[in-house]
């Protein structure tokens, strides 16, 4: 393996930023974000004392998750979670891996997998997924050594690094072409008379900045 840290990790991260472009593959690796990003809108109704009626995970990559809010707050809150978890994870994932602690990137995507086919999740693909990519992530962290657990920390969390950039540049484009199909930025635009290109924008920035410093750690 790469000796240089720098080197290694730009070219990790090229690779799950290619990896999730591959037909058909691509998008099973994509769900990667997708579970955390709608983790991220389960766990805000949590906090802010909402509900969580379920998540289903597609195999077209995307998701949704079904909560209920008692609240202006709360439904604000998990409305603006997603993009936000999945890059505030992004950035948590990283930190670790620079000092050396990748064991808990194993134990946080098992834990979220674990979660969401216990609370959560209940349509079949996602079921399946999730069974997959536990067992997948149980097995490498048990029976694999130091650098295949290190090149796979850092890949899933590149995935989640790129994704949270590159997913939101998509829902800038949709918040212009059309706005009713932006997702969270629509729900947002709803609650609050936003226009919905603009949280499309401050997702997108959050997502820049956070990747910005992920970038710091490595230069």
């Amino acid at each position: 393996m790469i000796s240089d840290p720098k080197l290694q990790f730009f070219l990790l991260l090229t690779i799950s930023f290619i990896i999730v472009r591959i037909p058909y593959i691509g998008k099973i690796f994509k769900v990667v974000n997708t579970m955390i990003h709608e983790s991220g809108h389960a766990f805000a109704a949590l906090l802010t004392s909402g509900e969580v009626l379920g998540i289903e995970l597609f195999s077209n990559s995307e998701g949704v998750t079904l909560t209920k809010s008692k609240s202006f707050f709360s439904s604000f809150i998990t409305s603006l979670a997603g993009y936000v978890f999945s890059s505030l994870c992004a950035f948590f994932s990283f930190y670790l891996i620079k000092k050396g602690h990748e064991q808990y990137i194993f134990y946080f995507f098992l834990s979220i997998a674990l979660i969401n086919i216990i609370l959560w999740v209940r349509n079949i693909y996602g079921i399946i997924w999730l069974m997959v990519f536990g067992g997948l992530i149980y097995y490498i962290y048990v029976y694999s050594n130091d650098e295949i657990k290190n090149i796979t920390s850092i890949i899933l969390s590149g995935i989640l690094l790129t994704e949270s950039i590159f997913s939101t540049i998509i829902i800038i484009i949709k918040s212009f072409t059309d706005p009713k199909s932006s997702g969270d930025a629509a729900n947002l635009q709803k609650e609050t008379h936003i226009p919905a290109f603009i949280w499309a924008i401050f997702f997108l920035c959050q997502a820049i900045y956070l990747g910005y410093r992920i970038v710091l750690m490595y230069i």
